[in-house]
């Protein structure tokens, strides 16, 4: 991958997997692309970089990221306004609920990620 060294790119691409050049400078574009041209060795290398990190984006990725931060979320609310356990008990059973409700959907438990309460000793 080339493309220009501004932020939103600079913030997703990886080091070994792109080469930045600077904004609007359609020269170093071009040789950026030319020097890529002659090193195929060099592109495949970043293509496999590239194909993995594109799997961190993947939607069944991302939904179990998400899925862990609502998890920790109601954990640190009920913790907040409730007594001693409490929190943990409603978020075990949510978990459950949802993991029977995947279940029945065919998606595997394999796909149940969840992060431990930031309270916990563990």
């Amino acid at each position: 991958m080339v493309c220009s060294d501004i932020d939103g790119y600079r913030q997703t691409v990886s080091a070994t997997g792109a080469v930045l050049t600077p904004p609007r400078d359609v020269q170093a574009l071009e040789t950026a692309i030319a020097n890529l041209v002659a090193s195929p060795g060099r592109w495949r290398a970043m293509g496999e970089v590239n194909r993995r990190r594109a799997a961190l984006y993947d939607w069944r990725c991302v939904a179990q990221e998400i899925r862990a931060l609502y998890h920790v979320a109601l954990r640190l609310r009920f913790h907040r306004a409730s007594p001693p356990g409490l929190a943990d008990r409603v978020a075990s059973r949510a978990l459950l609920q949802s993991t029977a409700r995947e279940a029945e959907n065919g998606i595997g438990a394999d796909n149940v990620l969840v992060a431990p309460a930031p309270w916990s000793s563990t």
